[in-house]
């Protein structure tokens, strides 16, 4: 008999909760993912409280833990900078794949990879980064987009290496694919569902005046070798999500799945299609097209379990009509 107190009961609840926008309730009703078996060592007593509005932290060492998937910490680095504002040391501890993005943004004065467990005075994971906030309207939100920044010199590079490639009206970035779990049977279903092969793309390669150019990693980039795809292929020179943030600075549209690329283009305020599955993820809510999260992010839905075809129409409508705007 499952138990009120038991953390996986609540945490489901807390998706229940968010994707109804009941967002007050589902941020604290989601910390119960601390109690998981095995989610983390590091004392509950000192987490992050929620915030006043005149709170400060004047010398006081922030530790920010990484969790989940990129996405979610893509997402929630837009609240940093608001926690430094009030005077707070911010110490990042992630994963190498962010480290670089993350150390340019604002406020952010050390990022550690691995390790010991540095000295802290209060400690918050990325996840519960909203929740510290919620009590504050202006900030709720977190910093405006674009919260994420790449090096000017990184840009130039990247975009002097796409601006070789052949000259079209259009530079548009694709993913396919999330990135694949191996830790259960619910995430590989994830996986599979806001996934798709790259052959569903087809229509969209028929349009004139396109470059295409892959932002497609692990397994599922492999799919370019399989056919004659009229995609560039930069990614196997992109070491980290910072070279994969120069590159799409160069270019004039992403379309993706709903993968970290969704909120690294969101974060860099990149015009950015999304392709969502049926069943979506809470953050994208039911009938909206556009994003709380993002501004510049359009969201085309299956209207059909597992369907892919009335957004890929819809996609390539997009794309036609925004030539045209350019001619």
């Amino acid at each position: 008999m499952l138990s009120p107190t038991e953390p996986k009961l609540r945490l489901n609840h807390s998706i229940a909760l968010l994707k109804a926008g009941r967002f007050s309730q589902g941020w604290h009703e989601h910390e119960w993912r601390l109690r998981l078996p095995g989610h983390t060592t590091l004392p509950y007593k000192k987490i992050l409280p929620c915030l006043s509005k005149a709170q400060r932290f004047d010398g006081l060492r922030l530790l920010i833990t990484q969790e989940k998937g990129l996405g979610d910490t893509l997402m929630y680095l837009r609240y940093l900078p608001l926690l430094a504002a009030r005077g707070a040391h911010l110490h990042v501890w992630g994963n190498q794949e962010l480290a670089n993005l993350m150390q340019h943004v604002d406020g952010v004065q050390l990022v550690q990879v691995d390790g010991d467990c540095p000295e802290y005075d209060y400690h918050c994971p990325f996840i519960s980064l909203p929740r510290a906030f919620n009590g504050l309207p202006n900030e709720r939100m977190g910093q405006p987009v674009p919260y994420l920044h790449v090096p000017p010199h990184k840009t130039e590079y990247w975009f002097q290496k796409s601006d070789s490639a052949p000259s079209h009206s259009l530079r548009i970035g694709i993913a396919w694919a999330g990135g694949e779990h191996n830790e259960g049977r619910e995430a590989r279903l994830l996986d599979r569902h806001r996934s798709m092969p790259l052959s569903e793309l087809s229509a969209l390669f028929s349009i004139p005046q396109i470059s295409f150019y892959s932002l497609q990693k692990g397994p599922a980039a492999t799919q370019l070798n399989h056919d004659q795809y009229p995609i560039i292929d930069f990614m196997p020179e992109c070491n980290d999500m910072e070279d994969t943030a120069a590159l799409i600075q160069g270019l004039d549209l992403i379309v993706t799945v709903d993968t970290s690329i969704v909120h690294l283009a969101g974060g860099l305020g990149k015009p950015t299609i999304m392709m969502d599955r049926f069943c979506n993820c809470w953050r994208w809510g039911y009938h909206s097209s556009t994003s709380i999260w993002y501004p510049s992010l359009q969201i085309y839905r299956q209207k059909e379990f597992d369907n892919w075809s009335n957004v890929i129409c819809d996609v390539k409508d997009f794309i036609i009509s925004l030539l045209k705007e350019r001619v």
